[in-house]
């Protein structure tokens, strides 16, 4: 058969060729053509769907190639970071960019590798345009110089050849590259940070720990922690004033204005204005309240588990009865006799103490009834109603140490009076024959025990029983604890049927939804039935939730929802990468990944209020997308607009603060005094404190004032008191007119303060954040030199 198909080759072997050659000469022609008519009907990834993501003078980068990018990168980092991490395990110290690494060294995920560790989008681009500038400059690194590097760091722990199977352990597993690959992107990201340490050199200065900072720099800082203002403030609204604006923008200017802000989604918190039209999604969700679900299991627990509960809590020792210590600087009661045969009735008592009590006063004593004291000059009977003078103390027959007394006389005879129910003697001062049994005479002494009081008793030698809640006071206590897990049991097993309700409702839409879609395209696709609308109010009525529901919204203004407002979870991955303490909000934890719809999160998202959570699901999406010029030019104009505005806006506020500066109050000279708002002491900046550590400086809040950011901050802190002036907030949609009516502490003591800290560890902090602000400007000035500009807004690296 074989030989039968070789002779037909043979006869019409010309009439083959040709047919192949017009088969190559179509494939060479239309290959691509039809290749990309292909993935368009089957869906596929054509070039529409790997856009261009940034263009700059190096031409333009599409998405596919800013994850290679990334991708590299990471490896290139991973590789370095296990290598050092290896090193120091076998004993090794290397030492990258000035650091030395130890076994008391963090992980490796946290060791600074010689190369920048982040591969979020934003910083392989800028990598890209450093490495640019390195050329320029004409810094060169090479393989051999990116192989040095690595030896540096390897010799004498790890050797050669041990490096290929360190690369193919952080290699992703699909996407292995080569150790010249790895070379090639080391040699890369050195030559940038060659270039980003040139442009830096200000900043740095090997004689101080972080920074190059002079005196007057740390007393600024000093000042922004520690100096406190009381203002009074006035708001004035910007936007009235883009009515004034008489002058009209040039062409020019709005498109220059459009460049900047077209790949920058709109942010109200921000001035700078934003054409991007941002990612939006629409969202449903069922609020869930443990309460209901507690009461309702409150009645499944009977009152004999109750009882059962509290007999075995008791022998835990639960329950207890809480007593404080008696207080050791407080005398004992003296009221509170420990001899129960003494007298209660004051009008028998023979205490002269208990007659100075204000509450009950004593009645005088009979002359016969009183000896009169040795060596006393007056005698309280002759004159009853005689009284010491005040500030004197009271001349008493006993119970008070008599300093004229005779040391034979023996009024008490060290031993403690015995005062008898029956016919008591006030005035006799003659100690009762029979002694304490506990007292010993021996022990007893004259300045220890006096006349008339019973005798000090000795502490016991076992503590006293410890005292319990009675039964009817914890019992609700109890059956709440009880009641707990049964609820959260019936809570999840709702919380699962409405998710699987949701569910089968989302694989019926999908379904159809995917069949529309296909339709549109034009491609062959299965009939599937329109589900409709799902009925979120039934299914929430059902297991005993609330619903709600948004529109199509980006990540700020989902802020405008309940949702949005109140859902609030701490931020784990924080924690451990930097030791910082964050909060995540709604926003920071739906908008991220790529989620199908009616596809509803498994795990409940905590919300600030008590016992409350969500679950929630995406029911519509709205991709990113640039404008147009056209299409943003409105947006372009009110934007210009609101910038010339802001300038009317704070020359009106400044007339305001000229009056007020012989003024006691602004509410004497600004048009609505209601407005006006009076705060409390604030700071520039604030490090706040947590359990473990202190956190970096941040601006203050400042209660009362919108949006108070560094233009405001700016504007108030070079005022002194009473004088006043004008500060926009971080948005620049008002302009405060302030006035400061206190300062604490006086400078005086600011630089007492100054001079005992000087640059402590919160000033340094604050002098990074100086340093970050200043490499942002520096980035931003490289991105204009090399006229870089997003065509979408960069993507972060999700948590």
């Amino acid at each position: 058969m074989a030989s039968r198909h070789m002779n037909y080759l043979r006869k019409h072997q010309k009439v083959v060729l040709a047919v192949l050659g017009v088969v190559c000469m179509i494939t060479f022609v239309l290959g691509p053509f039809l290749l990309d008519l292909i993935e368009s009907a089957s869906g596929g990834r054509g070039r529409d769907q790997d856009p261009i993501a940034v263009t700059w003078v190096g031409g333009d980068v599409r998405d596919s190639e800013l994850q290679l990018k990334k991708t590299t990168h990471q490896i290139a980092v991973n590789f370095l970071r296990v290598l050092i991490s290896e090193v120091v395990e076998r004993g090794g110290s290397p030492v990258v960019n000035g650091q030395v690494f130890s076994k008391e060294t963090p992980p490796h995920e946290f060791i600074d590798p010689g190369i920048g560790g982040n591969s979020d989008e934003e910083m392989i681009v800028h990598t890209m345009l450093l490495a640019k500038k390195a050329d320029q400059l004409g810094i060169v690194v090479d393989r051999q110089a990116a192989r040095e590097f690595i030896q540096a760091l390897s010799i004498p722990e790890v050797s050669d050849a041990e490096w290929p199977q360190i690369l193919r352990n952080v290699s992703p597993e699909g996407m292995p590259i080569s150790f010249d690959q790895l070379l090639d992107q080391i040699a890369f990201d050195l030559k940038a940070r060659h270039a980003n340490i040139i442009s830096q050199a200000g900043l740095y200065s090997p004689a101080a720990p972080y920074f190059s900072l002079t005196p007057g720099q740390i007393w600024e800082y000093h000042n922004r922690l520690n100096r406190r203002f009381v203002i009074e403030a006035y708001p004035v609204d910007v936007a009235p004033f883009a009515a004034q604006v008489q002058e009209e923008p040039s062409e020019a200017e709005l498109r220059e204005l459009f460049e900047k802000g077209k790949s920058i989604d709109p942010d109200p918190s921000q001035a700078e204005p934003g054409f991007h039209k941002p990612h939006k999604l629409a969202f449903q969700w069922l609020r869930i309240d443990f309460t209901p679900f507690l009461e309702a299991a409150k009645h499944k627990v009977n009152d004999d588990e109750v009882a059962k509960k509290y007999e075995s809590d008791i022998k835990q020792g639960r329950h207890k009865v809480t007593e404080l210590p008696p207080d050791p600087t407080k005398p004992l009661d003296s009221a509170k006799s420990a001899d129960p045969a003494a007298p209660t009735d004051p009008a028998k008592a023979a205490d002269p103490a208990k007659a100075t009590d204000p509450a009950k006063p004593a009645e005088p004593a009979k002359p016969d009834d009183a000896k009169p004291t040795e060596n006393a000059t007056d005698n309280p009977a002759d004159n009853p109603a005689e009284k010491p003078a005040e500030g004197q103390t009271p001349k008493e027959p006993c119970g008070q140490e008599q300093p004229a007394a005779k040391p034979d006389d023996k009024p008490a005879e060290a031993k403690p009076a015995d005062t008898k129910p029956v016919d008591p003697k006030p005035g006799e001062t003659k100690p009762a024959e029979t002694k304490p049994a506990d007292t010993k005479p021996a022990d007893t002494k004259p300045a220890d025990t006096k006349p008339g009081e019973a005798p000090v008793a000795a502490p016991p030698t076992t503590a006293p029983p410890p005292k319990f809640k009675p039964y009817e006071e914890v019992k609700e206590e109890i059956r709440k604890e009880l009641a707990q897990p049964i609820a959260q049991e019936a809570m999840n097993e709702a919380i699962e049927k409405a998710i699987a309700e949701v569910n089968a409702y989302g694989r019926k839409y999908r379904r159809w939804k995917d069949a529309q879609d296909a339709a549109q395209a034009g491609a062959k696709a299965t009939k599937a039935e329109d589900p409709g609308a799902i009925d979120l109010d039934a299914i929430a009525a059902k297991y005993g939730f609330k619903s709600g529901s948004s529109k199509l919204a980006d990540r700020h203004e989902i802020a405008n929802y309940e949702i949005g407002q109140k859902v609030r979870q701490f931020d784990m991955a924080a924690l451990q990468q930097l030791r910082e303490f964050r909060e995540l909000s709604f926003a920071d934890l739906a908008y991220g990944g790529a989620d199908v719809l009616y596809s509803p999160n498994p795990q409940p998202l905590n919300s600030v209020e008590l016992d409350i959570s969500y679950i929630y699901w995406r029911t519509d999406e709205q991709e990113a997308k640039e404008p147009t010029f056209e299409e943003a030019k409105k947006q372009v104009v009110d934007a210009w607009k609101l910038a010339k505005a802001l300038d009317l806006a704070k020359a009106d506020g400044q007339k305001l603060a000229d009056k007020a500066k012989g003024a006691m109050s602004l509410k004497d000279v600004v048009p609505d005094p209601t407005k006006v708002t009076t705060t409390a002491p604030f700071s520039w900046l604030t490090t706040g404190s947590t359990a473990f550590q202190s956190r970096s400086p941040s601006l203050s809040a400042v209660p009362g004032i919108d949006l108070a950011g560094t233009e405001f901050m700016e504007g108030v802190f070079r005022l002194k008191p009473s004088e006043a002036g004008v500060a926009p907030n971080q948005s620049h949609r008002t302009v405060y007119v302030v006035r400061v009516v206190s300062q604490e502490p006086t400078d005086d003591v600011l630089r007492e303060q100054f001079l005992e800290s000087g640059g402590n560890r919160e000033v340094m902090m604050v002098a990074q954040g100086e340093m970050m602000r200043t490499r942002y400007d520096l980035f931003e000035g490289l991105d204009k030199e090399m006229r870089l500009v997003w065509q979408r807004p960069p993507r972060r690296d999700e948590r």
